[in-house]
C-alpha cells in the first residue's frame, strides 16, 4: 500500500510544497526532496538508510550546494542525487522565459505580478 505525504513551508495562504515522502508499508519509505536542502538532515538520512529505516532517497539538492568528497550519501546505491537542474529541458527554458517576460509586462503595465513571493513590499 502506498501513501503519499506532502510537507510545506511558508506562512499564510500561500505555502510551497517542498518535499514528498512516499511510504511503502512493506519495504520502507522512499524520501524525495526536490525543493529545499534544509529539509533533509544529511547525517540523519545516512543513519536511517544504513539502519534500513529508509529504503532509498532521491535528492535534487543537498546541504551546502554539494556534498564533500567521500560523503556516505555519494557512496550508496540506493541514493540518487541530481545537480539541482533536474527541471531542465528545452521546453522548460522556453516556458521559463515566456513566464518571466509576461511578469515584466504585467509590472510595466502597473499590475501586480502573478508569482509575487514577497507581497509585503508592494503597496496595495
Amino acid at each position: 500500500m502506498e501513501q503519499q505525504q506532502h510537507y510545506y513551508y511558508g506562512t499564510g495562504r500561500r505555502k510551497t510544497s517542498v518535499a514528498r515522502v512516499r511510504i511503502y508499508t512493506e519495504q520502507g519509505p522512499i524520501i524525495v526532496n526536490t525543493a529545499r536542502a534544509r529539509l533533509i538532515d544529511s547525517d540523519a538520512l545516512v543513519a536511517a538508510l544504513e539502519k534500513g529505516q529508509v529504503r532509498s532517497a532521491g535528492l535534487d539538492l543537498v546541504e551546502g550546494e554539494e556534498l564533500p568528497a567521500g560523503h556516505p550519501l555519494m557512496q550508496m546505491d540506493n541514493v540518487v542525487i541530481t545537480p539541482h537542474v533536474a527541471w531542465y529541458s528545452e521546453a522548460s527554458i522556453v516556458e521559463l522565459r515566456r513566464k518571466a517576460a509576461a511578469e515584466v509586462v504585467r509590472v510595466l503595465q502597473g499590475e501586480r505580478p502573478v508569482n509575487l513571493l514577497n507581497p509585503e513590499v508592494v503597496p496595495r
